[in-house]
């Protein structure tokens, strides 16, 4: 039996996308009985849940400090040391790095633990995500750019196993780094099974007003999709057409983004509810990395899907659904949301490409071919 020691800074309790994709990867390879494995989860807050679990620091300056020391994320010596330790005495045959930010363990372990093999799930390609942050002005991420592909650097060069959430991520490593990935594992999800009795059951109510949405947390892609919306899809309609913009950090933005007909909510108690309450997600991101979490999670809640080409990469298996609409321009938009509103009384069926392709019982056959 393998010994598996699944190392991750994104466990912890979260609507933050890499989280929720970190809880379900853990989650599909549980499924595999071959592997025995313990985590260890670096949190803000202990939460007793996982095997190991170890604090890192909230201090931003400590963080950027630790940055310019090269530790990537939210690691220090300290963690590192902690980390080390339990590898030596767990003895895994197989270490996951759950993120290239952990690419000095990656480099430790090839040189001190031979014997074991190295994973890394890469979340996206860093440098872009640190590069795009320092575009919009906020050039105190400097030292998180530096940490963060020193980091990636690494995790590229030491490990065994590369994967990636899909082919675009996998070829732009190679154009950074000279190496593509080994597998892509794309965006999945857990799923919450009485979804399917609420779908069978559910009548859509046509009175009420078409309503679309828009849900994430509000960093620097979100905030331009929502302008997006606000400025150039939400003013082409009517009362009759609602948009509603959600998501942790959003309340800042209400006074600017509101409209007529758009609403702007903070943090989001349920998600259920928020689905419940929309007709249509819409997704206009432009920039970023990796694959869109709330795409898969529009299909696990068995919402119809606007989106740009961007946001769709990773999702190629969907789109040849005609509840999935891909848009390149505000014509597009406006085409694709009048459609959609006209043929509103036919049910989704994005659902059922969520149980194909995004759920957790598809993470478990994708890592199953990773670890054979």
């Amino acid at each position: 039996m393998e010994k598996i020691l699944y190392i991750s800074l994104s466990l912890e309790k979260s609507n933050y996308g890499g989280s929720i994709v970190s809880r379900s990867n853990l989650k599909g390879l549980k499924h595999n009985t071959a592997l025995q494995i313990k985590e260890i989860a670096i949190v803000r807050k202990i939460e007793d849940i996982y095997s190991y679990e170890l604090l890192a620091d909230t201090s931003k300056i400590k963080t950027a400090f630790n940055n310019f020391r090269g530790y990537a994320g939210r690691l220090n010596s300290r963690i590192i040391s902690e980390i080390r330790n339990i590898i030596i005495d767990y003895k895994p045959t197989i270490i996951y790095l759950d993120s290239s930010l952990l690419g000095c363990i990656a480099k430790w372990c090839k040189n001190e633990v031979p014997q074991a093999k190295v994973v890394t799930f890469f979340h996206n390609a860093e440098y872009d995500f640190e590069m795009g942050r320092l575009k919009t002005g906020k050039l105190h991420f400097l030292p998180s750019l530096y940490s963060s592909v020193l980091a990636e650097r690494e995790a590229v060069k030491y490990s065994d196993i590369i994967i990636t959430l899909h082919k675009n991520d996998s070829e732009r490593l190679f154009e950074l780094y000279q190496r593509r990935a080994d597998f892509c594992v794309p965006v999945c999800i857990i799923d919450e099974p009485y979804l399917d009795i609420i779908e069978h059951d559910k009548t859509i109510e046509l009175e009420k007003p078409f309503t679309i949405g828009f849900i994430g947390t509000a960093f620097y892609a979100n905030i331009q999709a929502a302008e997006y919306i606000s400025q150039h899809i939400a003013t082409a309609f009517n009362n009759d057409t609602q948009f509603i913009i959600a998501g942790n950090g959003f309340e800042d933005y209400a006074t600017k983004l509101n409209r007529p007909n758009l609403k702007t909510y903070g943090f989001v108690e349920s998600l259920y509810d928020f689905y419940e309450n929309i007709d249509v997600v819409i997704s206009p991101i432009t920039i970023g990395g990796g694959m869109k979490v709330k795409i898969a999670e529009a299909f696990k809640y068995n919402r119809k899907v606007i989106a740009s080409s961007f946001s769709l990469i990773g999702y190629e298996d969907s789109l040849n659904n005609s509840d999935v609409c891909s848009c390149s321009n505000l014509k597009d938009y406006l085409h694709a949301i009048n459609h959609l509103r006209k043929s509103r009384e036919v049910k989704s069926t994005t659902r059922e490409l969520y149980k194909k392709y995004y759920s957790e019982k598809a993470c478990a056959s994708y890592f199953k071919d990773v670890f054979k």
